[in-house]
C-alpha cells in the first residue's frame, strides 16, 4: 500500500493504528517485513554527496518505535545529537 493518506505501514499486522509520520517519503508495501517497517525522510544534501536523512522504525505488532534518528551518511545521531550539531556549525560563523 502506498502511504498517500498516512496508512500503517504494510508487513505482519498492517492492520495496526500505527501511521506513517508526514515527513516520510517512503513507498511502503513494496518491501517484506521489517524492511517496510522503515520510514525515512527526504534526503537532505550536507556536503560532498552526503546526505542527512530522519529514519524511524515501527513494529507494526508491538507499536515499537526505534527512532527517529538523523543519519548522515553511516553515522547516525539522536535528535538532540543532530540539533547540537547544527548549533555548533552555525556557531562557526559568527
Amino acid at each position: 500500500m502506498a502511504k498517500s493518506g498516512r496508512t500503517a505501514a504494510s508487513g505482519v499486522g498492517s492492520d495496526s493504528a500505527w501511521r506513517c509520520p508526514s515527513w516520510c517519503v517512503t513507498e511502503h508495501g513494496v518491501h517484506q517485513g521489517e524492511e517496510d517497517w522503515v520510514h525515512v525522510g527526504k534526503p537532505l544534501p550536507v556536503v560532498d554527496g552526503l546526505h542527512a536523512q530522519l529514519c524511524m522504525s515501527v513494529d507494526p505488532e508491538s507499536g515499537r518505535q526505534d527512532g527517529p534518528v538523523v543519519l548522515i551518511g553511516a553515522t547516525e545521531l539522536t535528535l538532540a545529537a543532530a540539533a547540537a550539531l547544527g548549533t555548533a556549525l552555525v556557531k562557526l560563523t559568527l
